[in-house]
């Protein structure tokens, strides 16, 4: 995954241990705190990617 070094890599994969616990890959990215990211103007809605929103 670009942006992901091998210890970043490694520590997801601990804290997330048995990937098939969760229903779904929207749950597992709660379960990580990753949210889209949105801005809107008026009637128009763009997606902006996915940020972590731990703060």
């Amino acid at each position: 995954m670009p942006g992901i070094c091998l210890i970043n890599a490694s520590a997801l994969v601990s804290a997330i241990g048995d990937a098939k616990q969760f229903s779904s890959a929207k749950g597992l990215a709660a379960f990580l705190a990753l949210v889209p990211t949105h801005e809107q103007s008026g009637t128009k809605l763009i997606s902006m990617g996915i940020s972590n929103n731990t703060a």
